[in-house]
């Protein structure tokens, strides 16, 4: 007997909770990324029956109305991670015999350094910060 998918994902989702306590936020956003690759089967016409539905191309084409939709990179990324556990999970389970997920790279997201003032400013408004502040007195 297959499975649907709706019922391996909540598995999927109680493995993370139990097993790997995941944080609820982490599995919420995940949630939500699964929703959307509903969704946007949905809007598709996809069949999303059963594990086999899910393929790379699928999934690509998912990652680029995303993007499409002006969603963030930190949001894209999030989603792409949490289809990818997934689509590990059911090949792990025997539930597909390849894992199209495998084939995405996570995308790194760009860090920025903090651009910090000068030496001189910092060290100017240090001096400066104890004089400005009002030393409270102790109530008698």
């Amino acid at each position: 007997m297959t499975l649907g998918l709706p019922v391996l994902w909540r598995r999927y989702l109680s493995e993370l909770r139990i097993d790997r306590a995941v944080a609820d936020r982490t599995r919420r956003a995940y949630e939500t990324g699964w929703n959307s690759f509903v969704a946007t089967s949905r809007s598709m016409g996809w069949r999303l029956q059963d594990a086999g539905d899910i393929s790379y191309e699928r999934l690509l084409e998912w990652q680029l109305t995303l993007k499409e939709a002006g969603k963030q990179d930190w949001t894209c990324r999030t989603y792409l991670m949490a289809l990818k556990g997934f689509t590990r999970w059911l090949n792990a389970n025997g539930h597909l015999v390849t894992d199209p997920g495998a084939r995405f790279r996570t995308p790194r997201l760009k860090r920025t350094i903090p651009i910090l003032p000068a030496f001189h400013d910092l060290a100017t408004q240090l001096a400066i910060a104890p004089k400005q502040q009002k030393i409270a007195r102790p109530i008698r």
